[in-house]
């Protein structure tokens, strides 16, 4: 029997998924972040988002089909900011 860590497991589940990075304006502190990362996270197909304040981006994993970029761009101004895809 083999047995695998969560770890191992998170990391394998998001190697797995498909990323997209999109930059994110108008965040000054970790609560716009997490305003951020909830909007996005509502989206359906979203696996996973990790917003960087300092960096001004927001990574967003998805599963099988790619989220359309108006629910990404309206997910994040809905919340109060300016997104601007690619980055």
């Amino acid at each position: 029997m083999y047995t695998i860590s969560s770890h191992e497991l998170t990391k394998t589940v998001i190697a797995m998924n498909n990323t997209i990075k999109i930059s994110v304006s108008g965040m000054h502190c970790g609560g716009c972040t997490n305003s951020v990362r909830m909007a996005l996270e509502k989206i359906n197909g979203v696996v996973s988002v990790r917003v960087d304040q300092a960096t001004g981006t927001a990574e967003i994993d998805y599963k099988d089909q790619k989220p359309e970029t108006d629910d990404l761009v309206g997910a994040v101004e809905r919340a109060g900011f300016k997104a601007v895809l690619p980055v």
